[in-house]
């Protein structure tokens, strides 16, 4: 996959709905059926340049991870509104790059009913965790499939006044209907109005492979500062979502040949993890799936 320069004579106009994480500031627009996103101002614990996300593209396209089509840019200028002070202003900006997506809409987080109920659902988280592996053993690099709720589910699993809880992953979208797209995309669309999502189909959304606080083998340049510092708690993320995704498949009766209890839960605080998912949040993701399932 190859960055596409864009012209760079007017600012792309961003509009919708505005979100900010950690990596990427991100405006969905229900009218044009897109999402866009760039370098955030929280981004900086890892490498933001367009040949780093180009890298990450060409590893989970070459695994065949199912991703929400994305279209990489180079250095853009964009503009938006931003409310300031009590009024609205137009903001505009130079970015290191743009990355556009279709709308999966509607669609839902992968939920731990998702996983409960219907077996496929299952098998994907399974091959997608066992291809995280290979990634992080090759490339030094993780396939982030919780997203920031990985630490959410903590507290409602730790309190007792909490009886169900959903257990999403964050970064895996159900599309819950076929959706369509205006435009032409990389994967089902080959016309324009072609299907970029199937009703129930999985797909990741997160476009980079996450720091896990170990240098990369295709990363020659040297870490900064940041970077070092953030070590640490970029590899307690990283086993938090190994020991969390590896017991909940666990707690789904996956074959324990293949979840390796005794290997993969090698330090205390996997150990701790892998407690606080199958005996504190489990049977409240259950009690939470079993309720939808009666709403349904």
């Amino acid at each position: 996959m190859k960055s596409t320069e864009l012209a760079n004579t007017e600012p792309i106009e961003l509009e919708g709905e505005r979100f900010s994480g950690y990596e990427h500031e991100v405006f969905i627009d229900n009218n044009k059926g897109t999402v866009s996103k760039f370098p955030g101002p929280y981004s900086f614990f890892q490498d933001m340049s367009p040949e780093a996300v180009e890298s990450d593209l060409d590893v989970m396209n070459e695994a065949g991870i199912p991703m929400v089509d994305t279209r990489l840019y180079g250095s853009q200028t964009v503009s938006y509104i931003e409310e300031r002070r009590g009024s609205a202003e137009k903001v505009r900006k130079q970015v290191g790059y743009l990355l556009l997506q279709p709308l999966i809409s509607p669609s839902h987080a992968m939920s731990f009913a998702d996983l409960l109920h219907v077996k496929e659902n299952r098998k994907i988280l399974l091959e997608l965790v066992l291809e995280r592996e290979r990634i992080k053993a090759e490339l030094g690099r993780g396939l982030d499939l919780l997203g920031g709720q990985g630490f959410e589910m903590v507290f409602p699993a730790l309190n007792p006044r909490v009886k169900s809880m959903s257990g999403n992953l964050g970064n895996l979208l159900i599309a819950d209907d076929d959706v369509q797209t205006n435009d032409h995309w990389a994967k089902h669309a080959k016309e324009s109005n072609g299907f970029v999502a199937k009703k129930g189909e999985v797909l990741l959304c997160d476009t980079r492979l996450m720091p896990i606080g170990r240098p990369s083998r295709e990363d020659k340049k040297p870490s900064t500062f940041i970077r070092k510092a953030m070590s640490p708690i970029l590899r307690k993320n990283e086993e938090f979502q190994d020991a969390a995704l590896w017991a909940t498949l666990e707690g789904l009766g996956t074959d324990p040949n293949i979840t390796k209890a005794d290997q993969r839960f090698d330090t205390g605080f996997k150990r701790f993890v892998r407690w606080l998912t199958l005996e504190r949040a489990m049977p409240k993701m259950i009690a939470g799936a079993e309720n939808r399932k009666q709403m349904q």
